[in-house]
Parts: structure tokens; C-alpha cells; sequence
């Protein structure tokens, strides 16, 4: 089943059905090629998608949905917030979707910090459909954002036994292996992750956690795992590559590689002064400063 490979972020399976899945006309088939788009690389193609959906069907809580976690990932959780106080009463969805959308509003005023309505809207979902292994991994993410880790690993645990190796549940588990500070054990973690996958996303995260530690090769190899699984890289995905090959470049002294890999970066700003500073041969200092992580989303 198309879907299930999906849940398990095998994206690249689901690359050749892209064109059929949106040919089909259905809304099942456009939800499936939204989840897909962007893990391919195609992230403008699945926002278009996401808003085309929307206004096709707009009595489908489904779409909605979807909408409004692009509105929510694009513009912030004011705006998701706002599309969430519209009357949804005459949109159709089974227990599964409404509880789903429940998980999505009480994500939001997490990020709102308004945790009452986010645990009430939490318990309204479990009572529709406590088995959806997405449910727990959402939850996860509100109690991050509460800093209550504990609850957010043990939630995170509960949405893997529910479905062991489901994609979003292995990203959101080692990113709390690092806010832990067990950040050996989340890169292996990762790797393993990384191995079963066909997500670029997963691969993201683990080059940023090897980057930080100064895994230089481990973290070039990723990246050229990275551009494998996205097939339908926009401009956008082929920027952010380039900037992580600069980045990677300078910290290795690698000032051609980083000159040649910094014009790729799309726009103006540090890349494009990078490209300046290299042509003008200022010298090149490196400097690790040894500051303690310190969270920063309360601010």
C-alpha cells in the first residue's frame, strides 16, 4: 500500500505515482502526492498542490487540514490559528480526520504557549482515535514545547509501538535525544533511521547533528544521500544544498570549493558576501567559540 510505504518515509517509491496521483482527480490521491512533494524536493509544487486541494474540496476537514499545516509551516502559528477559528462545522471528515485536526490546534497553541487549550484539544483527539500513531507523535512536539521532555519521549515511544518505524516518529525521538544531550546516541539513532528511509528530511537532520559535532566526511557522505532522495529538487532545495556544501567547505579551508559552492546559493546575503570576501583574499580565520546550547523558543 502506497500509503503505508509513505508513512514510512519511502518517498522515492512513491515518486513515479506523483503524476497519476494528481491525474486521478480524487482528494485521496492529492493528499498522498502533498505528503510526497515535499520530501522529494518539490516543497513550491506541494504548497500549489495544498492550495489547489483546498479549493476543490473545501468541505473536506482532510484538505483543511492540510491547508492549514502549510499556512502553519509558511507564515507561523498566528495565521494557522486565525484558519482555525473559521466555522468548520460544515466540513466532513471521519473521527480519525476530526482527531487529527484537534492534534493540529493543540500543536498550535502550543507554539501559542497557551498550554490549557492545547492539553484540551489533545484529550478531545485521544478520544476519537487513541490508536493513530500520529496523535502521539504530535503530542510529543507540544510537550517540547513546554520543555516537559520526559512526557514528550515517552509519547514519541508510544506512537513507535503503535507503528515501529514510522518516519515523523523517529525524527521527533532524535531530536530529543539531543535536547538530552545524548548526542552520540542520536546520531547512530539517525543513521539507522537514515538507512531505512527514502527521506531527505531525516538525512537534513543528521547532517546538521554531524556538522555540529565536526563529523565532516560523515557529514559530506549525507549530503550526497540527500540529493539522492531528491529527485525533484526546486530551485529552493538546490540552494540549500549548495549553502551546506559552502558550509562545509569553509570549515575544512576548502576556500575554491566554498567560492564555487557559494554562488550557487540563491539570493543575496552571507553567501553572496562569502563570494565577496573570497574574491577580495581576505584571509580566512576560523574561530569555535565554546558556548553551552542554550533553547531559545521561549524568546
Amino acid at each position: 500500500d502506497l500509503e503505508t510505504r509513505i508513512d514510512s518515509g519511502l518517498y522515492l517509491q512513491a515518486h513515479p505515482h506523483i503524476e497519476a496521483l494528481i491525474a486521478d482527480g480524487g482528494l485521496r490521491g492529492a493528499l498522498l502526492a502533498i505528503r510526497s512533494l515535499s520530501h522529494l524536493g518539490a516543497d513550491r509544487q506541494g504548497d500549489a498542490l495544498a492550495l489547489r486541494t483546498y479549493r476543490r474540496f473545501p468541505q473536506a476537514l482532510a484538505a483543511f487540514k492540510v491547508f492549514v499545516r502549510q499556512r502553519l509551516a509558511k507564515y507561523g502559528p498566528y495565521e494557522a490559528w486565525r484558519l482555525c477559528r473559521r466555522d468548520v462545522a460544515h466540513q466532513v471528515g471521519d473521527d480519525v480526520e476530526r482527531a487529527e485536526f484537534l492534534s493540529l490546534q493543540a500543536y498550535i497553541y502550543s507554539l501559542l504557549r497557551d498550554f490549557d487549550q492545547s492539553s484540551a484539544c489533545r484529550a478531545q483527539a485521544l478520544a476519537l482515535a487513541p490508536d493513530v500513531p500520529w496523535l502521539w507523535v504530535e503530542w510529543s512536539m507540544c510537550c517540547e514545547q513546554a520543555d516537559r521532555y520526559a512526557e514528550a519521549m515517552q509519547s514519541v515511544e508510544t506512537a513507535l509501538r503503535l507503528r515501529p518505524g514510522y518516519r515523523s516518529a523517529l525524527q521527533q525521538k532524535a531530536g530529543l535525544l539531543v535536547l538530552d544531550g545524548r548526542r552520540d546516541e542520536a546520531e547512530a539513532f539517525l543513521i539507522g533511521a537514515l538507512a531505512s528511509s527514502e527521506c531527505w528530511a531525516v538525512g537534513a537532520q543528521l547532517y546538521a547533528l554531524q556538522y555540529d559535532c565536526q563529523h565532516y566526511a560523515a557529514a559530506s557522505a549525507t549530503l550526497v544521500r540527500i540529493e539522492a532522495l531528491m529527485p525533484r529538487a526546486e530551485k529552493g532545495r538546490l540552494s540549500w544544498l549548495a549553502a551546506r556544501r559552502c558550509d562545509l567547505a569553509m570549515a575544512e579551508h576548502r576556500l575554491a570549493d566554498a567560492r564555487e559552492q557559494a554562488a550557487k546559493v540563491f539570493g543575496p546575503g552571507f553567501y553572496r558576501n562569502v563570494c565577496e570576501r573570497i574574491d577580495a583574499g581576505i584571509a580566512h580565520r576560523r574561530a569555535l567559540l565554546p558556548v553551552n546550547f542554550v533553547r531559545q523558543h521561549w524568546m
